[in-house]
């Protein structure tokens, strides 16, 4: 039984940017590394966390109220129209959670960052790390509990897309982490020098 391999996790699919890099030992022609897959993913269902909650305590208030009216009423409506409501909230909040899990996907090489957009028609932007100033991580309360948050990889030079979003991603400060460290690879490779603002 020690033989056995654990089950993979998301966070399996993120290939640690050094030690791949090292790896792999190749480098192309003009002695950039190669480039290669360091994490793909979608929207995490986690995201939804909070509107859950929130679907939950509305569905909560509904009943009280359904009960309450229909010992004013003396009727069986108001405890089936909140019924209703809560299963129509539940199957709205359903559609929209398999809508964005399907509508966005993201994956990150050692030198771009690619992120796709749509479920019938898909367009994929694309942006070369080393045209990234910034990256900076949102979470709310809810997101920062169940690990999850939406990064923004921000590049002036790239007037199509100067910023590009990555929504609601599991583990968002190792994704921000290495797209920053990668950058920063890129930039020392081709010898660029940043300026601290």
């Amino acid at each position: 039984m020690a033989d056995e391999k654990p089950a993979q996790t998301p966070r399996d699919k993120m290939v640690p940017p050094r030690q791949s890099d090292q790896a792999k030992g190749g480098t192309d022609v003009d002695g950039s590394a190669e480039e290669r897959e360091l994490w793909s993913g979608r929207t995490s269902v986690k995201f939804f966390y909070g509107k859950l909650l929130l679907l939950g305590a509305i569905s909560i208030m509904l009943l009280v109220a359904g009960i309450m009216l229909r010992g004013t009423v003396k009727a069986n409506w108001p405890i089936w129209g909140a019924l209703l409501l809560i299963a129509a909230g539940a199957v709205a909040l359903l559609v929209k959670v398999i809508y964005v899990k399907l509508r966005w996907r993201y994956r990150l090489t050692t030198t771009r960052l690619f992120v796709g957009d749509g479920i019938l028609t898909r367009r994929v932007d694309q942006v070369d790390l080393v045209r990234v100033n910034d990256v900076s991580v949102t979470q709310r309360l809810i997101d920062r509990l169940t690990n999850v948050g939406s990064v923004t990889v921000i590049c002036p030079s790239d007037k199509s897309d100067e910023r590009l979003l990555i929504r609601g991603i599991d583990d968002p400060h190792q994704v921000a982490e290495y797209i920053h460290r990668e950058m920063r690879a890129i930039r020392d490779r081709r010898g660029l020098i940043t300026e601290e603002i």
